[in-house]
């Protein structure tokens, strides 16, 4: 009697066992939505920035999902650039250099936010891991906006500056020191980085987005009505009083013959700074350039070029203005 109690017992125990097993063997794998083809049903386009990335670990899945998000980043700019046609173009950079730097913009504001990532997935079948990354647009653009308001705040100050001035010289300066300060934050990319992640944050920077977009335009028309005459109180081979004048015409401002007609008259002035020694003829030359419209100073630039010489005098003459010249030709009408 025992001995059937007991099997009975045993019997029971095991069905139990089994019953209550039974979900947790006959149930299969939830496959994730956004593995199953339905990405957006766990991030909304609207709230969201994601991609699914797969490799044969959950590492490289990972990897995977980041690289297509630069990915989608870089093709929505472009798209945006193409589409809008507002991009700023940057004179003196070829196509290349353009799309290089457009490159590192979206790079590096890629990285300023916490991408995440969701667990992987790997079916019971499946030969690769599945890694969801994302981008909550609201939190990111709360990291990114900073860095656009202070470029485009750099800016806007310049411009209104440029803006305000009364003289056509000072303002055309201006004008190229706002572009100038705009190209080196990155604005027009950043401007367009910012309508790919976060549209209606975006909007708040469309004023600064077509005063860019407008500063060539307005730097041309006041440098046609620019003319100016270049004297030179000393030079050698008349390379300075060139270099002056490519400086000019790099802003579209005509340089005449003479000082008839000409709206500013620059004038530069010289200083050998000569020395004889044992070891030859030396120079540490300087020079002052002062642009000048109805008697009055619009702009002035100094500068002093590194010592140089040569046992030849006439070499060391030479070597000294060429110096001057390639220092004027860096730095001179150059937007600070």
């Amino acid at each position: 009697m025992k001995r059937q109690s007991y099997k009975v017992f045993s019997f029971l125990a095991a069905f139990v066992l089994l019953v209550a097993g039974a979900p947790l063997f006959a149930a299969k794998q939830r496959v994730p939505r956004w593995a199953d083809g339905a990405l957006e049903a766990d991030f909304p386009r609207d709230s969201y920035i994601a991609a699914v990335g797969y490799g044969t670990s959950a590492e490289e899945a990972a990897a995977a999902a980041d690289a297509e998000l630069g990915r989608y980043f870089s093709q929505s700019v472009e798209t945006s650039v193409q589409a809008e046609q507002v991009a700023v173009s940057v004179s003196g950079m070829t196509t290349d250099e353009r799309s290089i730097r457009r490159q590192t913009v979206i790079t590096s504001s890629v990285e300023l936010f916490a991408v995440r990532h969701t667990e992987p997935w790997r079916g019971q079948k499946a030969a690769q891991y599945a890694v969801c990354a994302y981008i909550d647009r609201a939190e990111a653009w709360q990291t990114f906006e900073p860095k656009l308001k202070e470029a485009a705040q750099r800016f806007t100050a310049l411009h209104g500056e440029a803006r305000r001035q009364e003289d056509v010289f000072r303002s055309l300066l201006g004008y190229g020191a706002a572009k100038a300060c705009a190209e080196r934050d990155g604005l027009s990319d950043l401007i367009l980085f910012a309508h790919v992640l976060f549209p209606s944050g975006a909007r708040q920077y469309q004023s600064a987005q077509d005063m860019l977009a407008s500063v060539p335009a307005d730097m041309k028309r006041l440098a046609d009505s620019c003319s100016v005459v270049v004297e030179c109180t000393s030079d050698c081979g008349g390379v300075v009083a060139s270099a002056v004048a490519a400086s000019f015409a790099r802003l579209g401002i005509a340089v005449s013959g003479g000082s008839g007609g000409a709206g500013y008259v620059c004038t530069v002035d010289v200083v050998e700074n000569r020395q004889e020694l044992p070891a030859g003829t030396f120079y540490t030359p300087s020079v002052r350039i002062t642009v000048v419209s109805k008697g009055a100073s619009v702009h002035t630039y100094s500068r002093t070029a590194a010592k140089t010489g040569a046992r030849n005098a006439d070499v060391a003459r030479q070597r000294a203005y060429g110096a001057l010249s390639q220092e004027i030709t860096r730095s001179f009408l150059q937007e600070r």
